[in-house]
């Protein structure tokens, strides 16, 4: 009897701890709206090496229909400054897999044996890739366009893969850590047990997708635009007297000349100081006041600051707000 009742209850039991996994789960929020962009659209120079669409990985067939890498915008473009960072050191970034839809990760995690399992998500909870926030990613080197080697191949699940390992080729062990150190300053996090894992640092931030590649719009090209058929407009403007400033600004534009003419040694010196308030002119310093620790002016990519705009002469429309200045003299 007690055989029967022992052969009952194990099957409910296996029905019930899988059952919870045959959907990505819901989550409370609130979340960011996904915004998913590719990366050689941002920057056609990082390189993809997308395992995971082929069947040279630890599966042994391919998941993904499409060789494509995908982040979270903010993840993406920081992926972007790391490329250019390395750059001045001859390396550049070589992907292997960016966002990843929860169907493919509970794939990986029903086919890994549970001693291994450290080095996959569970399903029931998901994957930061599932949110478009974790990259998997190499170094290549600029002159031979090789492969960098690192203490481990990507998605070994051994020792060498740990991102402390201590052991093997002192070359190895700098080139990993190279690659720490350039994606912890953009803010990202590695995975303790992956060298080549990263975690946007605000991945809490998303949901998890299971939105198939095919399905997510594609990002145009990042690029130059086409000037034989735009309308370039100089917005260059002097700083002088008549500089519009914001409006609550105490002081406007002040220009004294400290020196003019011949110096002591015989030789002509000019130099002048200013003053000027914020906000003159353009509103690109916009970001350094009202979004403390996001991008300065400086960061935002070029393609996000051309756009095609309307021109308005502001001084012909422009009206007096307050009452009017007494005329000169009276």
């Amino acid at each position: 009897m007690r055989h029967r009742l022992f052969m009952v209850v194990i099957p409910a039991l296996v029905i019930a701890a899988t059952a919870h996994v045959a959907a990505p789960p819901i989550e409370p929020g609130p979340f960011r709206p996904p915004d998913l962009v590719e990366l050689t659209a941002l920057d056609p120079t990082i390189r993809l090496d997308i395992r995971y669409a082929r069947d040279d990985n630890f599966t042994g067939r391919a998941v993904y229909t499409e060789a494509r890498a995908f982040l979270q915008r903010p993840a993406a473009e920081a992926l972007v400054r790391v490329q250019r960072a390395l750059r001045r050191d001859g390396y550049g970034l070589m992907v292997f897999d960016g966002y990843r839809p929860w169907s493919v990760t509970k794939i990986f995690w029903d086919i890994t044996p549970a001693d291994k399992k450290v080095y996959v998500a569970d399903p029931a909870k998901g994957s930061r890739h599932n949110r478009g926030s974790a990259v998997d990613l190499t170094l290549f080197d600029l002159r031979t366009g090789r492969e960098v080697p690192m203490p481990s191949a990507y998605d070994a699940s051994d020792a060498r893969a740990h991102a402390t390992y201590d052991g093997g080729n002192t070359d190895e062990r700098r080139a990993r850590d190279l690659l720490i150190d350039a994606m912890t300053q953009a803010g990202f996090f590695v995975y303790p047990y992956e060298w080549w894992h990263f975690d946007w640092k605000d991945w809490r931030e998303y949901p998890i997708l299971d939105i198939p590649f095919a399905e997510i719009v594609r990002t145009a090209p990042a690029g130059a635009p086409d000037l034989a058929t735009a309308r370039i407009i100089d917005l260059t403007w002097a700083f002088g007297a008549t500089t519009l400033y914001w409006p609550t600004s105490p002081t406007g534009f002040a220009l004294e000349s400290l020196h003019h003419g011949p110096t002591p040694g015989g030789y002509f010196y000019a130099a002048n100081t200013f003053c000027a308030p914020e906000h003159g002119g353009t509103h690109l310093d916009a970001p350094i006041h009202f979004a403390e620790g996001k991008r300065t002016a400086d960061q935002v990519p070029l393609d996000q600051l051309i756009a095609p705009a309307a021109l308005t002469g502001a001084s012909e429309v422009a009206r007096p707000v307050g009452p009017a200045r007494p005329p000169a003299g009276a």
